[in-house]
């Protein structure tokens, strides 16, 4: 059995740190006082430990201590402190079986019995005078102690004195306990705090995360509705256009109209052809995907996109720069997503540019692996510090009431499953590139 070391103590060898106090008492309750007050202001876990170790160093006069706790089905040194110039320090960590730096025998022993332990001269006395660690470091006066909380060990205390033996008197043992006891209620309580703030964290991403799938979902219904009102405009439309048509078609066909006549009613016949394609391509920008793979031209889906904003392009003052490739191939896309794409980068690139006026120009080139489309203006850039924000989704710089903050995010997301890659470059009051690379490939993905 461990020698517990009950036999009266001669003051002259026990620290002036570790007498006890005055009036005949066996411990310093301004000691336990001080050591409550400073132990119960601390809730951030890590501070706390520090704070405890130094308590039980200066309160006991150890040279050097640890604290050791069971954390992720292990007991692992959380702390050590000493006496010198190092302080306490935080250890990342260290697993109690794998350590060389305390007698894992001696504290393995405390777990078990949830009982203290004094070795007064722990390389002649007890029954730890041949494990590893003591034969080898020759350590004097030992104290290893449970911090209990309700019957549960919630940290081992572990401290050592080399100067001298029976440093650690029994005496002392009411201090060891009250401040033991106070230093693990201290040490369950910001665990449960801790707990609480992951817990309030979690429920915030949480929160989070559902405001956003519930703005997705009504931008969804808003697009949905979109579609519904498209369609429901396109076909509205199309019967009477196409009774316009028919009335043109057999007025230019009776005799004795004059040349005037005869080019006012082809020039009608025509403007009903572009209002019917205008009405086919509000339709299908505005449709759910089909999620249809096909050989599609990129250059003629944004030529499409383009006629489609010719009036905001008009009204805003904007001259379009076409420098496309000559011998652009044609790839495997799902061409109503790419038309989606094209039509949120060049809708932005316009809101870019200022009331007066700009430029925007699309660039089209091919590599022997991919091809490639930029979309530049000479807007007001973007902002260093939001750069790194842009693809995220509800992120906008627009005003709540001009768009969700999607367009982009869900442009990245459309490039990516097309395994391409949507970058950009931007310089603030000198605009803004974005380039879309897709692969060239010989074959319809499977």
């Amino acid at each position: 059995m461990p020698d517990i070391a009950r036999q009266p103590i001669s003051p002259d060898i026990i620290p002036e740190t570790f007498m006890p106090g005055t009036g005949g008492s066996g411990f310093d309750m301004a000691t336990v006082i001080k050591a409550s007050r400073i132990l119960t202001g601390e809730t951030t876990f890590p501070e706390l430990l520090k704070k405890i170790m130094k308590i039980m160093l200066e309160s006991f006069g150890a040279q050097r201590g640890v604290l050791v706790c069971y954390e992720k089905e292990h007991w692992q040194l959380k702390i050590a402190g000493s006496t010198d110039k190092n302080g306490t320090e935080l250890l990342d960590n260290v697993d109690l079986e794998s350590q060389n730096s305390v007698s894992s025998a001696i504290i393995n022993y405390v777990i078990q019995t949830k009982c203290d332990l004094i070795l007064n001269d722990a390389q002649h006395e007890g029954m730890f005078t041949d494990d590893e660690y003591v034969i080898k470091n020759s350590p004097r006066s030992i104290l290893c102690s449970p911090l209990t909380h309700r019957g549960k060990v919630e940290c081992i205390l572990y401290l050592e004195n080399n100067l001298t033996t029976r440093a650690f008197s029994p005496g002392r043992q009411e201090l060891l306990r009250l401040l033991g006891n106070q230093a693990a209620i201290n040490i369950r309580n910001s665990r449960l705090f801790n707990e609480l703030e992951q817990s309030i964290e979690k429920v915030a991403r949480e929160v989070e995360i559902r405001r956003k799938i519930q703005l997705q979902l009504l931008h969804s219904e808003k697009l949905s509705a979109l579609g519904r009102l498209a369609s429901s405009i396109a076909h509205e439309f199309g019967n009477p256009l196409i009774g316009i048509k028919y009335l043109l078609t057999d007025f230019i066909e009776r005799p004795g109209l004059s040349q005037e006549d005869q080019r006012l009613l082809l020039l009608g016949m025509e403007e009903c052809d572009r209002i019917k394609k205008l009405l086919k391509n509000l339709g299908q920008l505005n449709r759910p995907t089909t999620g249809k793979i096909s050989l599609g031209n990129i250059q003629k889906i944004m030529d499409n996109v383009l006629f489609f904003q010719a009036k905001q392009i008009k009204s805003q003052k904007l001259r379009i720069v076409k420098n496309y490739a000559t011998d652009l191939p044609d790839i495997f896309i799902i061409q109503d997503q790419i038309s989606q794409v094209l039509l949120n980068l060049t809708i932005n690139a316009a809101d870019a540019i200022s009331a007066s006026g700009g430029t925007i120009t699309v660039t089209t080139w091919r590599t022997a692996a991919k091809i490639f489309l930029s979309i530049a203006d000479t807007g007001k850039g973007i902002d260093q510090n939001i750069q790194n924000n842009i693809f995220e989704p509800f992120f906008s710089t627009k005003r709540e009431a001009d768009g969700a903050g999607l367009g982009l995010s869900t442009s990245y997301g459309i490039i990516k499953q097309h395994r391409g890659q949507l970058t950009f470059v931007s310089e603030p009051d000198k605009g803004t590139t974005f380039t879309i690379s897709l692969p060239r490939a010989t074959a319809q993905p499977q």
